[in-house]
């Protein structure tokens, strides 16, 4: 399973449509496999999802995120993890063990909006 998570300062980046920054991270028999630095060069909410699409990523962990962002990634098959804060390692640690639905890592002021696609899903990591 490849995931993709941007990233600033060791954190998961506020926002999705502007950060810069991310790591590919591979998953295998529910441990991180790989992990690899980018940084998007493009602007433009189908040049992200495209390079994310060619990159075979299956699930990204992010923060906030446009509703059209979210769509046109929704539409390309990338599994959305939004609204999710925290330090990177913690989050990625979360998400292996398939915890990161316990509310820790949601973004404050986001309860009950409508894009808790994660709540309650569990990940298969198999």
């Amino acid at each position: 399973m490849k995931i993709v998570i941007p990233y600033s300062q060791g954190r998961i980046s506020p926002v999705f449509d502007v950060a810069v920054h991310f790591y590919l991270i591979e998953v295998k028999d529910g441990k991180e496999y790989s992990r690899q630095e980018f940084d998007f060069t493009v602007n433009g909410i189908f040049a992200k999802t495209q390079i994310l699409s060619e990159l075979n990523v299956d699930v990204l962990i992010c923060g906030a995120i446009s509703e059209i962002q979210e769509n046109v990634l929704r539409n390309a098959g990338i599994r959305l993890l939004a609204f999710i804060c925290g330090g990177v390692e913690e989050v990625l640690k979360a998400f292996i063990q398939n915890n990161l639905t316990n509310g820790a890592f949601q973004m404050p002021g986001c309860c009950g909006r409508r894009r808790h696609g994660y709540r309650g899903r569990r990940h298969n990591l198999n």
